[in-house]
């Protein structure tokens, strides 16, 4: 079975490399494991992929007697993210953590042409931002909600998130790439120095 039939599918491969790369590659070998796995312990990271369209996280509901509950379809998001990442490395990282979460939507037809251009996006659809729903803040929180006390001991662990939003290519696979890593101290100023700590923190009220 080819690697994108078996994403299509639903099943979660690991994948250790490039997120540039990742659409196009998938690892093979026994279900969800690659043949890195020695290296990718040492480098203290692990990269998958969530096959199929992008699913936030829904607010809890409440029940007609008051009773607070999640819906199945955000139980069932969280389930899946918790299995592919289980499916790659199945170990838990001990203390602080760096995610990032990229998201692949499926792009609309009005961005593909016509006739003989059938299949191609247009140009002046190749570099437009993505603004479908659902939010990307609620797609990391399920991914975030799903790997507590798999991928890490709570997520309250994770110190630095970054989040991403695109559509994909023809050719690319729909779905979210999740890396984690070790956390590494990094002075923000350094990387934000407009979210520098003032050194006298300044008099509210």
């Amino acid at each position: 079975m080819k690697n994108t039939e078996a994403l299509e599918r639903g099943r979660c491969y690991d994948l250790n490399i490039n997120l540039a790369l990742a659409h196009r590659l998938a690892c093979t070998g026994s279900v969800g494991v690659c043949e890195e796995d020695s290296r990718r312990e040492e480098e203290a990271v692990v990269t998958f992929f969530i096959p199929g369209k992008p699913f936030g996280k829904q607010a809890v509901a409440r029940s007609k007697t008051g009773h607070r509950f999640v819906a199945s379809k955000t139980r069932a998001s969280m389930k899946k993210a918790a299995v592919c990442f289980l499916q790659s490395r199945g170990e838990r990282f001990d203390g602080a953590v760096e995610m990032t979460v990229t998201a692949y939507f499926p792009r609309p037809k009005k961005h593909y042409g016509t006739g003989k251009f059938l299949g191609n996006v247009k140009e002046a659809f190749l570099k437009i931002f993505c603004t479908s729903k659902p939010d990307l803040s609620n797609i990391a929180k399920g991914i975030e909600d799903g790997l507590n006390g798999l991928a890490y001991k709570d997520d309250a662990y994770i110190t630095d998130l970054h989040y991403h939003k695109r559509y994909a290519n023809p050719g690319e696979l729909v779905g979210v790439f999740v890396t984690i890593e070790k956390a590494t101290w990094k002075d923000i100023s350094m990387i934000k120095p407009e979210h520098r700590h003032p050194l006298t923190p300044p008099v509210v009220g």
